[in-house]
């Protein structure tokens, strides 16, 4: 059913720059995802009941430049023989490790475990880690 890949999120979840949809009424979401960018603290009271998020998802993913592999696990290379692994736990549970197979002891780090729950957290976390 579509409506389970959208969520209310809570007035915590605003920022600028936040990707978020806005509905009147429950037939909008049979339409294409095309997010909305909140610009200004001054909207969120208004907002907060009229919009939902789109849960993370491939195109998302996607989008902030991570490919999938064969097994499908999400990847993004950073140069020949590292790279970052992007992986999903349980729902909305993600980690992201990084690996490097330069030399000649193959080092694995783990550098994020928790939830990300759509673009904008990805994208927060991927900030955070230096990894855009």
């Amino acid at each position: 059913m579509i409506i389970n890949k959208y969520y209310t999120p809570s007035i915590e979840e605003f920022h600028v720059g936040f990707r978020y949809l806005e509905v009147w009424g429950l037939e909008n979401i049979n339409m294409e995802y095309i997010p909305n960018i909140f610009l200004s603290k001054d909207s969120v009271k208004y907002l907060v009941e009229n919009i939902i998020v789109k849960y993370l998802d491939q195109q998302d993913i996607e989008e902030l430049g991570w490919k999938i592999n064969s097994d499908n696990y999400y990847f993004k290379p950073i140069g020949i023989g590292e790279h970052y692994f992007l992986e999903q736990i349980k729902e909305n549970i993600w980690s992201i490790t990084y690996e490097d197979h330069t030399g000649e002891e193959e080092k694995t780090e783990q550098l994020f475990s928790g939830m990300i729950k759509n673009y904008n957290e990805l994208k927060q976390v991927m900030k955070f880690l230096n990894i855009i």
